[in-house]
């Protein structure tokens, strides 16, 4: 046993707890011990070994001496399981569609087959090994643990501890950054999903009550508040509110406030869809373009057409993102949602009709290369949004008297013909500029993005004999 992990153990901290006979345990956090709560999810456990000091700190360093087996055995299982995964993943894409549990054809690009294959991937996902084997009475999970004669807290301050350590996440790298914008949406669906919308009677939930007695009849009272027709809102909008509240749940469970999340998963699976995604329709496209109320207005447009951009990608676009390669114009920049877990960037390739619009609309000067027509940026932050793209946009929708087109479905409509022009989901993931998996070390090749440029050149070419352009 080395002396860092002797001095590692050493430094676990203690604690007496209350013994159900009325005797005194003592209670030795070693940190190595993981199980499966009721809803699934690895948790670290507490150990307990004795009703001396001595006699827990003996059994833990013998813990944490078979610590780096434990771990060696999980690795093995996950590599097996990462595999299996990538296997299924590829099978899946060269036939098109999945295989439910009844043996029936699912289309890969499709609501139903995301949550059947998540489904897969959660039941034949490895469990973390429980060290030390066969002896699951004597450990319990952290949160059950420090329900026993633990102070607890009213909703509302978990709330506010919660979102607290929420924004601390804003800026940060990897996965557990967050955009600011997504900090502010999820405050916002948090806050109404405690205290309701102001439409019906009642309220979804008391917010003073103690997070103690968020047992799952009241849980379920909350989701079939919000799930009510008296709501006056669609069903996605309600599970969207609900699934944030989830996650607060799920993060409620990790706190040290004394509560302890009952099995509640099956309350909140939906089946609502996502939203609509609509077919190309030439006309439609043209309408739009045509309609714009000025050429700044039919740029944006283009850029979510050529690139799949998003209102904010536009917002956000830099000078020096925009290069010339043999002659041709290329937007090389990382998917602003995503920019803060991604370390690479996607090569877009920019129609003629794009070039000569964004040659006419860009600054001289200035640290973006599109702003409003008073010299300001076009996107400001604060407890709403202000994005001038989508303002502009909404002018051309209501002249061209096309209401079930969003700005979004102009990446929709790019994704999907990209994947039906090349066949190939990968050549589609780069022009949404997603991850592709096992390409990390080949996005600063030259040559890694000419399938893209090909796929997107056969797309201008389909545009224009369309006249969508016209």
């Amino acid at each position: 046993m080395t002396t860092e992990m002797k001095e590692t153990a050493e430094r676990e901290t203690y604690s007496v707890m209350p013994y159900r006979r009325g005797g005194k345990f003592i209670c030795f956090c070693t940190k190595i011990g993981y199980v499966n709560n009721s809803s699934g999810k690895r948790v670290q456990a507490w150990q307990y070994h004795g009703k001396s000091f001595a006699d827990a700190q003996k059994a833990a360093l013998q813990l944490a001496e078979s610590w780096e087996q434990v771990i060696a055995e999980y690795r093995q299982r996950r590599t097996l399981h990462n595999n299996w995964m990538r296997t299924a993943l590829a099978s899946a894409a060269i036939n098109g569609y999945y295989i439910d549990e009844n043996d029936d054809k699912v289309l890969l690009d499709s609501d139903a087959a995301d949550e059947a294959y998540r489904k897969i991937l959660m039941e034949d996902a490895p469990a973390l090994p429980v060290w030390p084997k066969g002896k699951t009475k004597t450990r319990q999970a952290i949160g059950t643990a420090m329900a026993v004669g633990a102070p607890t807290i009213t909703l509302t301050e978990a709330k506010e501890r919660y979102l607290k350590d929420y924004l601390a996440r804003v800026g940060l790298q990897g996965r557990r950054g967050l955009k600011r914008k997504t900090y502010l949406t999820d405050s916002r669906a948090l806050d109404i999903t405690i205290r309701g919308n102001g439409k019906g009677e009642g309220q979804p939930i008391d917010p003073e009550i103690q997070v103690g007695q968020l047992s799952r009849q009241t849980i379920q009272q909350l989701v079939n508040w919000w799930l009510s027709n008296d709501r006056e809102l669609s069903e996605r909008t309600a599970s969207n509110y609900l699934r944030t509240f989830k996650k607060f749940l799920d993060e409620l469970g990790r706190m040290d406030v004394g509560y302890t999340k009952p099995d509640i998963a099956d309350l909140f699976s939906f089946a609502n869809p996502r939203g609509k995604i609509v077919k190309y329709d030439s006309k439609v496209v043209k309408a739009l373009l045509a309609n714009s109320p000025n050429p700044a207005t039919k740029l944006y447009q283009m850029l979510s057409l050529n690139c799949g951009f998003y209102q904010v990608d536009i917002c956000h676009l830099r000078p020096e993102e925009i290069v010339e390669v043999n002659g041709e114009t290329f937007i090389g920049r990382k998917r602003d949602k995503t920019s803060h877990q991604n370390d690479f960037s996607t090569l877009w390739w920019l129609f003629p009709e794009t070039v000569k619009l964004l040659k006419e609309n860009m600054q001289k000067r200035g640290t973006l290369a599109l702003v409003r027509p008073d010299g300001s940026g076009m996107y400001s932050k604060g407890k709403t949004s202000d994005d001038y793209v989508s303002s502009q946009f909404n002018k051309a929708r209501e002249a061209a008297d096309v209401k079930d087109f969003t700005f979004k479905q102009f990446r929709k409509i790019g994704i999907s013909a990209i994947k039906r022009i090349t066949g190939n989901p990968d050549i589609a993931r780069m022009f949404a500029a997603q991850k592709i998996q096992g390409a990390l070390g080949n996005y600063d090749r030259d040559d890694f993005f000419d399938p893209l440029t090909a796929a997107l050149k056969k797309w201008h070419a389909e545009l224009t004999a369309d006249k969508v352009f016209d």
